[in-house]
């Protein structure tokens, strides 16, 4: 490539040339291991799951494929019918993630069946607009309409509660020892 084309920013460095990266070193002494800080954030996880006074909860629900964010008293739309009437108490037991004001718990990909549940009841069952579909074919002059809408569920959100405290779950099918990972938000 010729001096003239190369580009201008091609010879542009933007450390000096003497620059040595720094490595950090961290100085963990055996009392702050990593075993240590995990047992102590999930006593004080459980002491709050135990207390009750983690706050409001909030979680992430998988329902038909779609993540949603749901908290106590939400009103929800799902597309489609869930398959319970109107009315009918459920319990959404597919949760991705809970958490509170001080601490979030993730699961890898979901959480036990027995950590958490979401009570929630099925409030309505109404159609979505109607669509309209115009099919036209050319040279015949044939028109033809279709109409088409869909069922959306509305449920509203009751309770968002623990069952069990962490690491006393029985439902360990999928997870490598360690049930979810905690994670303690800063104060």
């Amino acid at each position: 490539m010729s001096r003239i084309m190369r580009p201008i920013t091609a010879g542009i460095r933007t450390r000096p040339r003497n620059f040595t990266p720094m490595v950090q070193t961290s100085d963990i002494s055996e009392c702050d291991s990593e075993e240590v800080v995990r047992k102590e954030t999930i006593g004080s996880v459980n002491t709050q799951i135990r207390d009750k006074n983690h706050g409001r909860l909030f979680a992430i629900v998988s329902l038909r494929s779609h993540q949603h964010k749901v908290t106590d008293e939400d009103l929800l739309m799902i597309q489609g019918d869930i398959g319970a009437p109107v009315g009918k108490k459920i319990i959404l037991n597919k949760l991705l993630l809970i958490g509170s004001q001080d601490f979030t718990l993730i699961g890898r990909p979901l959480l036990p069946r027995d950590l958490a549940r979401v009570e929630a009841t099925v409030v309505e069952k109404a159609p979505s607009e109607t669509k309209v579909r115009l099919d036209f074919i050319r040279r015949n002059n044939h028109l033809r309409y279709k109409f088409a809408n869909n069922i959306h569920t509305t449920i509203r959100i009751n309770r968002i509660s623990f069952i069990n405290e962490l690491e006393k779950t029985d439902d360990l099918a999928g997870f490598d020892g360690n049930n979810a990972l905690v994670e303690n938000l800063p104060s």
